[in-house]
């Protein structure tokens, strides 16, 4: 799986750009505490667009898993 995050570092509106194989699942944005900040659902999708500005500067985690239970995770920076 290789998904993209763009732009990374963010000002707080970045796209998760979907790795070909991926047509379903759900994308999770975690703090450095592990609290989840974002969370959605997909489907026949190529690319998602978060918007995260109202969160405070930081490393967060973004969390694909596809609906054949595959996970990938990317830090991503907001300034």
């Amino acid at each position: 799986m290789t998904n993209k995050l763009t732009p990374n570092p963010t000002n707080g509106v970045f796209k998760v750009i979907l790795d070909k194989d991926i047509t379903a699942g759900s994308l999770m944005v975690k703090d450095v505490s592990w609290n989840t900040v974002y969370k959605t659902s997909f489907k026949d999708q190529k690319d998602i667009e978060v918007d995260i500005h109202s969160q405070n500067q930081g490393i967060y985690i973004v969390r694909v898993t596809s609906d054949k239970n595959e996970t990938y995770s990317e830090k991503l920076i907001k300034k």
